[in-house]
């Protein structure tokens, strides 16, 4: 019995191996089916996202014939004259359809001067500027510290052939020639709601302060004006944020008998343009207190400086904000996918270490 226990045991030592070796082997060959199959699914993926590219890219260039091919238009719903105080910013709205690869200059009729082409300002008076948002119709002339002297016609001009011209009055009312405050009920206009009048001189004229109050009823010797209304910002003066945060900043436009037009936001003079792959956007909800939030994600030390928010019908508000860029532990930086050192899934390196243990306690045993 001895010598046939003798001739067995490499046979069993054999057997043994050659199992581990399958086993092994039947391990190997599902990793490398899992892998195939997360190339295959990948490159797949790649196929569908590339197939669905190749038929958006004909439409979006057909999109953009056709709107090349279109007539551009002047929106007219918005406002032919538009009425400030002397030193109150003034906005010249301009709002064009399809307007394609033309370009909108602003000319100031009287002595027809070109004061901008596009975004380009192309006259000594900085005060004038053209407002415009990538992928927006409105083309709007901002005239800061508004004169009497600047008050007349202006043109919104499209390059077409021939020239499209939309004409926006502006009238200027210097602040000292304003005295005496009464109300005028507007009961059934807006409500139980008062709008303020202003007593101008003695004299009466046709024009009026606001093109919103022009269906009100008018008084000899008085004008129709907006109530003085002012934006404030939720916690100022200086806010200070941590880098890689959300910048959160809410605007309230307080005191105004009717919900502003537009809000624009300005961050170091500047207008924020709303469509930047940052991850910038505003929401503005009109009501009878009228919200504006302005959101930018990823807050870098750059977008440290002075934020400003200005309505077109009240004063606007503006806050410093200061980017704090703080160190951060490696440990606190979370990426979006977790690999080990071999770059192979934390799961996978698991199932390699049992084998290796597995083979190795095996063969202590030989």
């Amino acid at each position: 019995m001895a010598r046939y226990h003798r001739k067995v045991e490499p046979v069993v030592k054999v057997m043994q191996i050659a199992r581990i070796t399958f086993f092994c082997i039947l391990i190997t060959m599902e990793l490398s089916y899992s892998f195939g199959r997360a190339e295959v699914c990948a490159e797949d993926h790649k196929t569908d996202l590339s197939k669905s590219w190749q038929k958006f890219r004909p439409l979006s260039r057909q999109a953009r014939r056709v709107d090349q091919d279109l007539v551009p238009y002047f929106d007219n719903s918005t406002s032919k004259n538009v009425t400030t105080t002397s030193g109150k910013t003034a906005y010249l709205p301009c709002r064009v359809r399809h307007l394609g690869d033309r370009t909108v200059s602003w000319i100031r009729r009287k002595d027809l001067h070109v004061l901008t082409v596009g975004r380009f300002t192309y006259t000594s008076d900085q005060r004038f500027q053209t407002i415009h948002l990538e992928n927006s119709d409105d083309w709007t002339l901002q005239v800061k510290y508004p004169q009497s002297k600047d008050g007349g016609v202006y043109e919104c001009q499209v390059s077409t052939v021939p020239k499209m011209s939309h004409f926006v009055n502006l009238n200027v009312i210097d602040r000292s020639q304003l005295s005496g405050k009464l109300e005028q009920d507007t009961r059934g206009i807006f409500g139980t709601s008062t709008v303020p009048q202003y007593e101008l001189g003695k004299q009466w004229s046709e024009a009026t302060m606001s093109t919103d109050y022009d269906w009100l009823q008018r008084t000899p010797g008085k004008y129709n004006i907006e109530k003085e209304s002012k934006a404030k910002i939720i916690g100022g003066p200086t806010l200070y944020i941590n880098s890689g945060s959300t910048i959160n900043l809410t605007c309230l436009v307080m005191e105004s008998p009717v919900p502003p037009d537009y809000v624009f936001w300005y961050h170091n003079g500047k207008v924020i343009n709303y469509d930047s792959p940052r991850g910038i956007s505003v929401h503005t909800e009109k009501a009878q207190r009228t919200t504006s939030k302005l959101l930018i994600s990823n807050a870098q030390p750059s977008d440290s400086g002075n934020y400003s928010c200005v309505p077109s019908n009240a004063e606007p508000a503006a806050i410093g904000l200061h980017v704090l860029n703080g160190e951060h532990p490696a440990a606190m930086q979370h990426g979006k996918h977790t690999s080990s050192g071999s770059g192979l899934p934390t799961s996978w390196n698991i199932q390699l270490y049992l084998i290796m243990n597995i083979a190795l306690l095996t063969f202590n045993k030989r």
